[in-house]
């Protein structure tokens, strides 16, 4: 499996809406440091959802997409530290089981 795009990513709303431009619903980017688009994100939504509560996940999906280079980084400075200090146990265990996830191992 190939590395992910390097961090740090940023999103924001481009503008672009599904359906109708004037009320449908948004995309947004996540964008790297040099501008190049790493992923958009977008729902259409289900029958019976709130405009506003789709609006307001898809953008908080945006925001943790976003986040995930620099939660990795830190992921596997905790996962380092604690496997120097000998603290193993069940939490180290998770820790390794989504880096693995992850990376693609």
């Amino acid at each position: 499996m190939s590395k992910h795009t390097p961090g740090p990513w940023v999103y924001d709303n481009c503008g672009i809406k599904i359906g109708n431009p004037e009320t449908g619903f948004p995309v947004f980017r996540i964008i790297d440091d040099e501008n190049h688009i790493v992923v958009t994100t977008q729902e259409a939504g289900t029958t019976g959802d709130n405009f506003h509560d789709c609006c307001a996940r898809v953008e908080a999906n945006a925001r943790l997409i976003a986040a995930a280079p620099e939660l990795l980084e830190v992921l596997k400075e905790v996962f380092e530290h604690r496997a120097r200090s000998g603290v193993g146990g069940p939490l180290l265990k998770r820790i390794c089981d989504v880096l693995d996830k992850a990376e693609g191992k």
